[in-house]
Parts: C-alpha cells; structure tokens; sequence
C-alpha cells in the first residue's frame, strides 16, 4: 500500500504525508508538525493531491522490481515519520500513537524481508530499535522527563541495541552512505555509554557534519549545534544555532529547548528565559513543559 502512493505522477514531496494520511491513519494535524508547517497548510496539499488523483484517473498499480529502489525513500520517510509521531508519546504507553511506534518497526522489519541488503532499510530499522531500546528511561516512576544525556543507560534495553548494531554493521558493508545510517550512527554512538560510560561527543559532532551535507534538515542542524556545545563549548554550539534562518525555527520546538539550555549554560539570563518560553509554548507534552518549565526556574 506505500509502494503504490509513490506513483510517478504524484508530486514526491507529498507522497511521505499521503502514506501517513491514507496507510497509517495520522491525522493531517500529525502529519504538518512532522513537516513543520501549519495544518491548515498540510491540509490543502493532501486536499489538492487526492483531487489530482481523482481528476486525472491515476491508477495504482504496483511498482515492478527495477522501480522500487526510485520509490524506496519515500516509504522510508513515511516509516520514520510514523515512528517520530509514536515516539512523541512514549509516556502513554497505552496511546494509539503510542502504538504507532511499535507498527514502525513492525514496517521496518517487514521491508527488511524484501530488501535485506539494502543499505538504508537497515539503517532505518536500526535507528528505531536503538531509539525503542531507550523508551522506558525517558521519564521516572512519577512519570517525570528525563533527557537523553540524564537517563539511567542501565534502564536501556541492551538486546535492542546489540540488534540494532547487526543492523547498522549490514549497512555499513554496502558502502554507499545514506541519511538514515548516519542517524543511526549518531545513535549508536549514544548507547555506547551502556558500556563505557561516557559520550563521544567529538564523534557524534563529526557525524551531525556528514548528515547534513547529506540531507541539511532542520533537526540534523540543531542536532549538530547541540553536539558542537558539548564537543567544543557552548559559544560555539550557539555560534551554528543561531546561524539557522530565524524563520525557519519559529515553531520548532527542539530549536528553543536548545537555545534555552545554552543560554542557561552562558549566563544569558533573558535569552534563556525568553527561549524557554517559546519552547514550552511549543511543547505538547506535559512532561516536557514541566522539565523545561523547571530548568527555567533554575536560572
């Protein structure tokens, strides 16, 4: 049923939303934060692209095999679009969004049964489990948020790392580098801490530097800003947040929670609490908004 939303006549940038609309049931509200634009906005493409689909009779038929490889990233995207939305409400264990995540991997495991030597694909499902493996440390026994870098590794589920490092080794022996292996290094180099209890911030900097010549989205930009403040200081992990178009941040959540703690760490008080105003504003999760609203008393 992905496969056949990647259909030539559809325009690609709206293939990923279609899938998440009309194969995975998100909601277009879901769908336009994942793509960080207004709903209404995601509202009128998914509108206008069933309307073509209608108009035009496109019939949908599916791929022949020399035609998946030029359709794959678009069903790539949707997985991990679909995770990102589950993944965003890891607390409620009983959400349907929530369930969304576990359905990702399912996808991404059944890919892998048609593609198991495709670069990406394992890629892709590493970067999942070594997200999933780390679930259940994102908040305490109160329900309280726990950021990455506070959380108890010794909470982590090891076998889902140790599968997802199969998974990352078998893309690794392509040789052909793509988005989601790189995000999936990034990751591995997180759960190394399981084993040696720190974090290679340098390396995981270094990484951020080759996804984004690869795909220059914007969580690969704040993620390399973050990475940059605790490789070679905050001055310098400022330095590239605020090199990000101002415009392209407004209602970026990650982009502000960031600025907010950076702020805090150099003393610029007003900065600080302004960025963490905008962050909380932008949080849907009451754990998080409680966590920052925290750190922002602090200052």
């Amino acid at each position: 049923m992905m496969f056949l939303c990647t259909h030539p006549a559809i325009d690609p940038a709206m293939r990923t939303p279609l899938m998440l609309q009309t194969v995975l049931g998100i909601d277009a509200a879901r769908i336009a934060s994942a793509f960080i634009v207004k709903p209404s906005t995601m509202s009128q493409r998914l509108t206008r692209v069933k309307a073509k689909i209608r108009t035009e009779r496109i019939t949908f038929e599916l791929p022949d095999a020399e035609e998946i490889p030029n359709r794959l990233d678009s069903v790539l995207e949707a997985i991990y679009a679909a995770y990102g939305s589950g993944w965003d409400e890891a607390a409620s264990a009983d959400s349907p969004h929530r369930r969304l995540a576990e359905e990702s991997i399912y996808l991404g495991r059944l890919l892998l049964q048609f593609n198991p030597r495709e670069p990406e694909v394992n890629g892709l499902l590493a970067l999942m489990l070594y997200c999933e493996a780390r679930a259940g440390a994102r908040h305490d026994e109160e329900g309280n948020y726990i950021p990455l870098s506070q959380q108890d590794c010794a909470r982590w589920e090891q076998g889902m790392i140790l599968e997802a490092e199969r998974y990352l080794h078998v893309a690794s022996q392509a040789g052909e580098i793509g988005r989601f292996q790189l995000m999936a290094a990034i990751q591995s180099v997180h759960a190394q801490r399981l084993w040696t209890g720190q974090t290679e911030w340098e390396a995981i900097a270094q990484l951020y530097e080759g996804l984004i010549r690869i795909s220059p989205t914007l969580g690969a930009l704040v993620g390399r800003a973050a990475a940059v403040a605790e490789a070679y200081g905050s001055e310098r992990g400022i330095a590239f947040l605020e090199a990000i178009p101002s415009a392209e941040v407004v209602s970026y959540q990650p982009y502000w929670a960031l600025a907010g703690h950076l702020y805090k760490r150099m003393q610029r008080k007003e900065d600080a609490h302004l960025a963490y105003s905008r962050a909380i504003g932008l949080s849907t999760d009451i754990s998080i908004r409680q966590f920052l609203n925290r750190q922002d008393a602090e200052i």
